[in-house]
């Protein structure tokens, strides 16, 4: 007994034949001799029936990576072979005239599964000379597949039961009324092809009851209904039987959800996402071709120079009228159409006849093109641009590209390669400086190209194409400025609302921060603003040092200090911090530049020996360093309070705990500092200069951190009550 079951076929890769009424294949791509084109569909072919987009695309998921699709010649094997949906090609294929088989696999091929499906395609076609075949291959299931069902009676007679499916390698059981299909593969080995069914159960009495039944030499391709139902008697004398029947269904697939591609665009004869360059005059005609899987439900160009002739710069093509396409006809802009065998326009040819194009003043004229294909009720467009330049020069200068720090790419045009002679390349100079440099170019056909990597970042250039005695207008570029520390002047300040200093206006959003939050704890900011001393802008930074606490006793020696990064938590009467900042720039500071002034007193906290070489009375210095880092990062994870953060360096200043930075770490790529063992002399602040020397140059700099402090020990809680550090302006040297 054969049924159909209706199910889904999903469209693996469509494209669509070229050869049309009114425009053949020789036309559009012009075979050899013996030579015809094939257009390949694939589709495969679910044996359960799916009625929305997304199972279809699961569907397409869960198989398109694995589908393969040959090309066969039968005798010599196979000529193309494609592995995964999204290698099918989409334009045609050019093959030899004669006899081929096309075949498609998808899925997995195991003995026994109810989830893993397998998938088989086979037709065969002819390629004829200078025409074009459309080939669909579907891909049904191939294998055996086994479902069950239980009449009432089976409920009576038994309290609980299992079927065991085998095949002679592996087997599947279901479990009272599983409604799953099982999937089996024959091994081909086996001389009697059978599926084995075996019924166990338990009687209302607790006896166990088992019976077998074969389904022989079944067939891929057919879903295999068992049907299980019981005729009343005792088990005990063996009255009671089962009854297995079999219903042979062949899997057909009549409902086909086809998953269209967006159309295609491309030029007849030349690569559209190039820019077609002659001289005025000389562009002669163009043609444009767009091709949809289903139907062309959309299609619009975009240009000012339908402006003349529409009064406006966009065409919706399909709904012209007899009087615009007559006018744009007469122009040379005019349209064939094709349809498919539902009588729908799947095709249009665009044509700029010689008439038109040559007719174009000199200069870039575009033509956008945006068409939409809704074959399976959901829109797919593509967009291509058509671009025309037209010059009387031998070469027409482009803007330049990859315009980075130090290097970019100058590019032209060629329009005439018969007048590339002597020097052909580019000439640059620092904009208004009174000698060119000249750097040859490259010449791939229809561009010419040059690169050059010894500029000056932030600066500005003029460039030109210059091509045997012809030399082009000049244009402009900047190179790119290595970009500068946020807020490096101090001029952005507020306070959280613990009265902390925080370096931004936004209490969420800041580069720099400091230990005020925990000195802050005791009504004391160690980092304050000042109108004392500054470099420029209305402010600058004074790290202030000093005991902070209740009396002399109840507290604890705080170092003025700011640093890249954020005050993470205050343990007791310790602080934990988060050190850097992304930094990617590709070009490496060689220096950190910052205004300062020192004003130390000699160390009244020594940390009870910490540090063995200071004591108390020893001048007090201060410091500041720069490191460019990896990418290595840390962790402070803290569940009581719910913190849980990661920077590339974690500061931890409680002695029992504590983590400090690592100048010589792995981590670290460059390090420089500079302490002040003294106090500054000058009457305001004083530029230093700190040099970065390599510590792991080969590392790749991820991350940049900064840390001033007025004492240089403050992280051991050594220092002078009184040390005051002033800053302003920091800048990062390239």
């Amino acid at each position: 007994m054969k049924q159909n079951i209706k199910s889904l076929g999903l469209l693996a890769v469509a494209a669509s034949s070229m050869m049309l009424a009114g425009c053949s294949a020789d036309d559009l791509f012009g075979p050899r001799d013996g030579e015809g084109t094939l257009s390949l569909t694939a589709s495969i072919g679910n044996d359960v029936k799916v009625v929305s987009r997304a199972d279809a695309d699961q569907l397409r998921a869960d198989y398109g990576e694995s589908l393969l699709l040959w090309i066969t010649k039968p005798g010599e094997g196979p000529v193309r072979q494609y592995n995964g949906i999204d290698n099918v090609p989409t334009d045609p294929v050019t093959l030899h005239s004669g006899s081929y088989v096309a075949e498609a696999w998808a899925g997995d091929s195991v003995a026994a599964s109810f989830d893993k499906k397998y998938f088989k395609g086979y037709t065969p076609f002819e390629i004829t000379n200078g025409n074009s075949t459309a080939v669909e291959v579907k891909c049904n299931i191939a294998n055996v597949v086994v479902s069950l069902s239980f009449d009432e009676s089976v409920d009576a007679a038994l309290k609980s039961w299992t079927v065991t499916v085998a095949n002679g390698e592996e087997s599947i059981t279901y479990e009272g009324h599983d409604a799953r299909k099982g999937y089996f593969m024959m091994p081909k080995k086996a001389d009697n092809e059978k599926l084995t069914l075996t019924l166990e159960g338990t009687a209302p009495n607790g006896d166990a009851y088992s019976q077998t039944a074969d389904i022989e030499a079944p067939k891929g391709g057919y879903e295999y209904k068992v049907n299980f139902s019981h005729t009343p008697g005792s088990f005990n004398d063996g009255g009671a039987f089962f009854t297995i029947t079999v219903d042979e269904t062949e899997i057909v697939v009549e409902d086909e959800l086809v998953i269209t591609l967006a159309p295609e665009i491309f030029g007849i004869d030349f690569d559209i996402a190039q820019e077609q360059a002659a001289a005025t005059g000389e562009m002669g005609r163009k043609c444009v071709f767009i091709s949809a899987v289903d139907r062309l439900s959309s299609l619009t160009i975009e240009s000012a120079n339908l402006q003349h002739y529409l009064g406006g710069s966009t065409a919706d093509v399909f709904s012209l009228s007899e009087s615009a396409l007559a006018r744009l006809a007469a122009a040379g802009i005019n349209f064939m159409t094709y349809k498919n065998e539902a009588g729908e326009i799947n095709r249009v040819r665009v044509n700029f006849e010689a008439d038109f194009t040559n007719n174009l003043v000199s200069g870039l004229h575009t033509f956008k093109f945006i068409a939409g294909d809704n074959g399976d009720g959901t829109e797919k467009t593509s967009e291509a641009t058509l671009s025309l330049r037209l010059s009387n020069a031998a070469v027409e200068l482009q803007e330049a590209t990859d315009v980075s720090y130090t290097t970019t790419t100058f590019v032209a045009t060629i329009v005439k390669p018969d007048e590339l002679t002597g020097n052909v390349g580019f000439n640059y100079r620092e904009k208004g400086a009174a000698d060119w440099t000249f750097v040859a170019g490259t010449n791939n056909g229809t561009t010419l190209t040059a690169t050059v990597d010894n500029l000056k970042f932030g600066t500005p250039y003029e460039y030109c194409a210059v091509a045997g005695g012809y030399t082009s207008p000049a244009k402009e570029l900047t190179t790119l400025t290595p970009p500068q520390l946020p807020n490096a002047s101090f001029e952005q300040t507020s306070t959280d609302s613990d009265k902390a200093l925080m370096f931004s206006t936004d209490p969420n959003d800041f580069y720099w921060d400091s230990g005020n939050h925990g000195s802050q704890k005791m009504s004391k900011n160690v980092t304050e603003v000042t109108t004392k001393y500054f470099h420029s802008g209305k402010q600058g930074l004074c790290l202030h040092s000093q005991f902070v606490g209740i009396g002399s006793y109840a507290g604890k020696f705080a170092a003025g200090n700011i640093f890249i990064g954020k005050y993470i938590f205050t343990d007791g009467m310790d602080g934990v911090l988060g050190w850097g900042r992304p930094f990617n720039c590709p070009i490496r500071p060689k220096a950190l530049k910052v205004w300062a002034r020192y004003e130390p007193v000699n160390i009244t906290h020594d940390g009870n020996g910490v540090i063995p070489s200071v004591s108390k009375g020893d001048p007090d210095n201060g410091i500041v360093y720069i490191a460019l880092v990896t990418d290595q990062t840390m962790s402070y994870d803290n569940d009581k309070e719910n913190i849980h953060e990661t920077w590339p360096q974690v500061v931890k200043t409680k002695s029992s705990e504590r983590q400090l930075f690592d100048p010589s770490g792995s981590n670290v790529v460059a390090y420089g500092e500079h302490v002040f063992t003294s106090a500054t002399t000058e009457s305001g602040l004083v530029e230093i200069t700190i040099p970065l020397n390599d510590v792991n140059p080969s590392l790749t700099v991820s991350n940049i951190i900064i840390v001033a402090s007025a004492s240089r020990y403050g992280d051991y809680f050594v220092g002078g009550n009184g040390s005051l550090l002033y800053l302003d302006d920091f800048e990062l040297v390239y």
